[in-house]
């Protein structure tokens, strides 16, 4: 069920957006027209691909999607950068009877996790380039470090 009104209760429902996410993505692995629109979907494929290879190996029938764990789902939700590509591009957007719209879900995947988590140092820095850009000007030798540097980088 898609639900995109953060008005109602069962859209901050973390078991519910579960749900529509393996459902979404269940739907985007058989289609697949979006694979080379961003970093997510390419995410979302590979790993399905991985499972689905893991489990021809044991030569099981289940749904590859289903083994997603929740850092996939998160990654996935990473990734997109909501350019909105996928939308006109996906056969199944609304009036389509799956009403499938992949942005505005990572969109509710998003908020659910900062509603939970916070919003991380990393992405509170890049939401301001303004601040960054005042802050790195003052220390442009420490900065240009941190940026050459592959610990401080992996940590931003």
């Amino acid at each position: 069920m898609m639900v995109f009104d953060h008005t109602e209760p069962v859209y901050w429902d973390k078991e519910d957006l579960k749900k529509e996410m393996f459902r979404v993505f269940d739907i985007c692995n058989g289609c697949r027209l979006c694979d080379n629109l961003c970093p997510s979907f390419n995410k979302l494929f590979r790993r399905i691909e991985e499972e689905d290879d893991r489990l021809t190996a044991v030569k099981s029938l289940d749904n590859p999607v289903a083994f997603l764990t929740d850092r996939d789902y998160e990654e996935v939700t990473d990734l997109c950068y909501q350019c909105k590509l996928c939308y006109p591009k996906c056969p199944y957007t609304p009036p389509h009877d799956y009403l499938l719209d992949f942005p505005r879900l990572l969109t509710r995947a998003q908020a659910i996790r900062v509603r939970e988590k916070g919003i991380s140092f990393r992405d509170k820095l890049l939401s301001d380039p303004d601040r960054a850009g005042s802050i790195g000007s003052k220390f442009p030798r420490l900065m240009n470090w941190l940026n050459s540097n592959a610990l401080s980088r992996a940590i931003m």
